[in-house]
């Protein structure tokens, strides 16, 4: 049993307790009692957090743990053995920056799978991990033009190829399917404001997808792409960076949702001058649209009431994981969405868009203990969650104590 005592609470990412001030119980790797400070629990270890904020973990639903964020996803150089060891680090460098659960958004096959399966098992300290496999995409620009994404794209272009694709990538151990349905910023001769998925494309993988008990991710930027991929039964929609009406009133059903990626266009647009290998690929004025673009389409999903997740992709280009919190940052200086709203994004709607609200998401008795704590108010001063997570507990176990050293 752990006691975390003196705790400040957010009403807000807080269920069944009112006050702003609380005794934590964790036991069994749950969330067993809420109660006033003071209260007389009986524990072996208990931690005063001196009124410093308790809140749930946070989520980031698109990251690629493979990917250092150096540009190597253009010129490789990693053998098999240094990828498996680099995204274990990554992925621990997420977690002690408060981001208990990752959902990787595409990689070489059968390593993730493996390094979920060690985090799981307890082999090794990591976040929940949900992992996709290889990007499944129709043949495009870009798709081969160097070792690294020869190894993580699979190209499929007809019915049979794309049935064929879900099927090896369940295999491979996929929790959801990877899809990519409209160019991208990062791949040369690739144009991310045009889509290039057919309806009939998406829809088969749709329906394999489901057949398999998996649903479907999409990577989107230009609003039609968008709509496609919604109409077609995509779950959820990576990026989304072009909003359109039409977008928004298909996106209101909540049959798909958003995952905004607002800090990815804006570190690989900078990462031209300090990345030669990966300036060869870029294409600042593509960047440069797709970044206001994405900063206008927040905005407003927030207005239309959408429920948005939050993402990353940390490892892109000049992106580097245990930075992911920026991303909060970032939403909260390009948009007038309030802070309680983008911690919201990053924790219960998140959870939500996973479908495990029930299990974690929020400060509640009966919840697993993924919970983080923070030097600081993020309410008020929303910066406090980049640099001052101060304690990190995964399902009941402090990973990461600031007065102690990494567990």
């Amino acid at each position: 049993m752990i006691v975390l005592r003196n705790c400040h609470l957010i009403p807000e990412l807080t269920e069944e307790y009112s006050g702003n001030m609380a005794d934590v119980l964790i036991e069994n790797g749950v969330i067993a009692r809420i109660e006033p400070c003071g209260y007389a629990f009986d524990a072996a270890v208990s931690y005063d957090l001196g009124g410093k904020t308790l809140m749930p973990g946070m989520y980031d639903l698109h990251t690629h743990i493979q990917y250092t964020g150096y540009g190597d996803m253009h010129d490789g150089g990693r053998d098999d053995y240094q990828i498996t060891l680099d995204a274990i680090k990554h992925a621990q460098a997420c977690l002690y920056a408060g981001f208990t659960t990752l959902r990787d958004s595409g990689g070489i096959p059968h390593l993730n799978s493996h390094i979920k399966e060690y985090f799981e098992e307890g082999h090794i300290t990591g976040p929940n991990l949900i992992v996709c496999g290889m990007l499944m995409s129709p043949t495009e620009l870009g798709n081969k033009v160097n070792t690294w994404a020869s190894r993580t794209v699979h190209e499929v272009d007809t019915a049979e190829t794309i049935r064929i694709g879900v099927r090896q990538e369940v295999r491979n151990g996929a929790d959801y399917i990877k899809y990519v349905a409209s160019g991208s910023i990062s791949m040369k001769g690739s144009d991310p404001k045009r889509p290039i998925s057919t309806f009939e494309e998406i829809r088969t993988l749709v329906e394999e997808a489901a057949f398999k008990g998996r649903y479907v991710g999409a990577h989107c930027h230009d609003s039609s792409s968008i709509a496609r991929c919604i109409k077609a039964g995509v779950y959820t929609i990576e990026h989304a960076s072009v909003l359109d009406d039409e977008c928004i009133q298909l996106l209101k059903q909540q049959t798909s949702f958003i995952i905004p990626t607002l800090l990815g266009a804006s570190m690989i647009r900078e990462a031209k001058g300090t990345m030669p290998a990966y300036a060869a690929y870029f294409k600042r004025s593509a960047a440069d649209e797709i970044r206001a673009a994405s900063f206008t389409s927040y905005q407003r999903g927030y207005e239309e009431g959408l429920l948005m997740g939050l993402g990353t992709d940390m490892g892109m280009p000049n992106q580097f994981h245990g930075d992911n919190a920026k991303e909060l940052i970032y939403r909260k200086k390009y948009s007038d969405v309030p802070a309680i709203e983008i911690l919201k994004e990053a924790t219960i709607n998140s959870a939500t868009i996973l479908k495990e609200q029930d299990r974690r998401g929020t400060v509640k008795v009966g919840k697993i203990a993924d919970l983080i704590v923070v030097d600081g108010n993020p309410v008020e001063d929303i910066s406090c969650m980049y640099g001052k997570i101060d304690m990190v507990i995964k399902a009941g176990k402090v990973v990461k104590n600031k007065e102690e050293k990494l567990c």
